[in-house]
């Protein structure tokens, strides 16, 4: 039985009063803690993504504009630190248990809550992404919050609740292009389940007011040529999957977002689906309002399970990042564990599942710190997989000793140009050579090189051998950085930069 202070319960933080609500604040100091020890080389996409936060915009080159947006808010109170540009990570993602904790606690009750609570913290993907700042943990913050004020709406329609969930979807287009998917399930449930809020006000601010919002972004793109979503397109036309990709594509989906919970979600899945097309068939679309439980495991589903299987198919035939289909797992915790518990041999391989991914937390913790602690057969896989973080100080530490006056940088790969920006004593602009007329990161969009030919340079070239487009040139320095018994090589030169041809 609900006991009374449990009923009483009437706003998102009078849930947070509670045993979950301190789990997350410890996870919280936890995680903060370990965020001063990692002592991790920022990747050169974090790089990237802070050299945008320098000149706030409304639009980049692959991106909305959110992850600059929130870089330049941290960098500004707590300045250009590692620490500062992942702040909004480990904000984001511990909003979204937050979240989840407090949706769960609402509908299915606070034990079911505390078990979601611990698995989405400790599942390796929104584990890692506490502490990596890129687009995506800003995105699950947006897509979970999303997703309350569309319950909420739908329990109680209302204007309040009508704008909330229009700003957090527009916001969420503000973040990722992914985002674009919520809002089209969004406008879908209503066209099939739910057709009588067609006609009011309510459903004309959900479907206008995130457009409005994502309308600066949208002229940006205008203004220069579409190029988000040229970039966003291209990412279709990859190359047919082979056997050793889909391999690794399945094997790691089911390592990042939980062996055992991975394989319940499809179980499951398959199951719930099978109920909602025999529901459809026999026009019996209300099968879920006749319940709040019942109806909650519905939406849960509906904006997990249905368009993670459209886009694992479109996976057969085109290579995916794994970290694309992150959003559809986000509100899988909310059914698949209360599925679970009807039946007592899942039950307990969701606690073996949650046994594994905390075994796992500790794993990763411990590694971060310790990248050569495994080797095999002379190969240590773990730099490797850190290796868009491993170098950068090193060779900002050489092109710093080599450099006098400020003299201008060129190099030929926008990772070397964010992370040299970021790393280098007067965080200079770094200008990225443009091969062929073709734009292809952000400098190209922000630079000409051009502008400094006949000047002399410094060149910090990612590989080897002399460059074509430089006269009274000389080698300054080679730079080898050691990976998995390989090397990262990267050479400056200095001469007059003559331009390219």
């Amino acid at each position: 039985m609900t006991s009374n202070l449990e009923f009483r319960r009437k706003y998102f933080v009078d849930y947070l009063i509670s045993g979950g609500g301190i789990i997350i604040l410890l996870l919280f100091v936890g995680k903060l803690y370990y965020l001063n020890e990692i002592n991790l080389t920022l990747s050169y996409d974090e790089s990237y993504y802070w050299d945008w936060s320098r000149k706030l915009d409304f639009g980049y080159y692959s991106k909305p504009p959110m992850v600059a947006w929130l870089i330049y808010l941290s960098t500004k109170i707590f300045g250009n630190t590692e620490n500062a540009i992942r702040l909004p990570a480990l904000l984001s993602i511990t909003f979204f248990t937050s979240i989840s904790y407090v949706l769960v606690c609402k509908y299915l009750g606070f034990s079911l809550a505390r078990l979601v609570l611990a698995t989405v913290s400790f599942t390796p993907i929104f584990f890692i992404y506490s502490f990596v700042m890129t687009i995506d943990p800003p995105l699950v913050f947006f897509w979970s919050l999303s997703f309350y004020y569309f319950v909420s709406f739908v329990y109680s329609p209302s204007l309040l609740f009508s704008i909330l969930l229009g700003i957090t979807i527009g916001l969420g287009l503000l973040t990722k292009q992914t985002m674009f998917i919520f809002y089209l399930l969004t406008l879908m449930y209503f066209f099939v389940f739910d057709r009588s809020q067609l006609r009011s006000k309510y459903f004309l601010i959900i479907l206008i007011l995130p457009l409005f919002i994502l309308s600066p972004n949208i002229f940006w793109n205008i203004k220069n040529n579409l190029i988000m979503f040229q970039h966003t397109a291209e990412h279709f036309t990859r190359t047919t999957p082979d056997i050793k990709y889909l391999l690794t594509f399945y094997l790691g989906l089911f390592i990042l977002y939980g062996p055992l919970f991975v394989l319940l979600f499809f179980v499951y899945g398959i199951k719930f689906l099978n109920v909602i097309i025999y529901k459809v068939k026999s026009s019996d679309l209300t099968f879920y309002k006749s319940n709040p439980k019942i109806g909650f495991i519905f939406y849960s589903f509906y904006f997990s399970f249905i368009p993670l299987l459209v886009f694992l198919s479109i996976s057969l035939f085109k290579k995916f990042n794994l970290n694309w289909i992150m959003p559809f797992f986000i509100t899988s915790f909310y059914w698949v564990i209360p599925f679970c518990f009807q039946h007592s041999l899942h039950r307990v391989l969701i606690y073996l599942n949650l046994f594994i991914i905390v075994l796992l937390a500790f794993l990763i913790i411990f590694l971060v710190r310790n990248p050569d602690a495994i080797e095999i057969k002379g190969s240590k896989p773990v730099k490797l997989a850190l290796s868009k973080f491993i170098g950068w100080r090193e060779l900002a530490d050489s092109v710093n000793k080599h450099r006098e006056n400020f003299i201008p940088i060129i190099t030929n790969h926008r990772e070397v140009a964010s992370s040299l920006a970021f790393y280098l004593k007067d965080h200079p602009e770094i200008c990225v050579l443009r091969e062929k007329n073709q734009v292809t990161n952000q400098y190209h969009l922000w630079y000409d090189c051009n502008t400094l030919v006949n000047k002399e340079v410094i060149y910090v070239q990612k590989g080897q051998g002399q460059p074509g487009f430089m006269r009274d040139i000389r080698m300054l320095d080679e730079v080898k950085i050691e990976l998995n018994g390989k090397s990262k090589i990267y050479q400056i030169w200095r001469g007059t930069f003559t331009g390219l041809k």
